[in-house]
């Protein structure tokens, strides 16, 4: 497993390292403002797979997506509401999932549930930079097996996953407020909190 390290400032030779690993369709753990995520692109669903197989997922639950630019979320959803444009506009970049109906291609893939997607545009800059240097969005989750606590140290991550994924992103520039997304999802024009976390609403 390739650790690319960032210490104290980000260094563009580094971000093209992690990008190269993605476009490669390989697995890169990477960082978030909130934690650590097992990441691959979209289009790579046997990638995303073996992530699947990594966390021992029992059933298809989705994935939240990962956007570098405001622009890429066109990629993914059919449309977006007033309400959905004014917590875009509030809180991203930043630790809030959207969940949107997602365009008809995707809806049998690995990112969808339900022909819906969850999107958030990451706060951290890092991954930010990586996804726009491949210029696809990528899925994130957490670096755990399913119903497990996440892993919040870079030790314990590399220990427990390092001969499982291809590439790793550490850290060292920001904090991380170990607290998940908060995920949301618009219905009848309200605002309907489906997971609480860092972002009160």
């Amino acid at each position: 497993m390739k650790q690319i390290i960032f210490e104290d400032k980000i260094e563009k030779k580094k971000i093209k390292q992690a990008a190269n690993i993605l476009r490669q369709g390989k697995i890169l753990i990477h960082p978030t403002e909130n934690l650590y995520g097992f990441g691959a692109i979209i289009t790579k669903e046997d990638t995303i797979t073996r992530i699947e197989v990594i966390k021992k997922r029992k059933e298809k639950e989705g994935f939240i997506v990962l956007i570098g630019d405001l622009s890429q979320i066109n990629l993914l959803v059919k449309e977006i509401s007033n309400i959905e444009k004014t917590l875009i506009e509030k809180y991203w970049p930043g630790p809030l999932t959207i969940i949107f109906d997602a365009k008809k291609k995707y809806w049998e893939t690995s990112i969808c549930k339900d022909n819906t997607i969850a999107v958030r545009f990451v706060g951290n800059i890092i991954t930010r930079e990586i996804i726009n240097e491949v210029r696809i969005p990528i899925i994130s989750s957490s670096v755990n097996i399913s119903g497990e606590k996440e892993s919040l140290h870079i030790n314990n991550i590399i220990n427990n996953f390092e001969n499982q994924v291809n590439g790793i992103v550490i850290d060292k520039i920001h904090k991380f407020t170990e607290v998940p997304s908060t995920i949301v999802k618009v219905v009848n024009k309200k605002i309907k909190v489906l997971r609480k976390g860092a972002i009160i609403l």
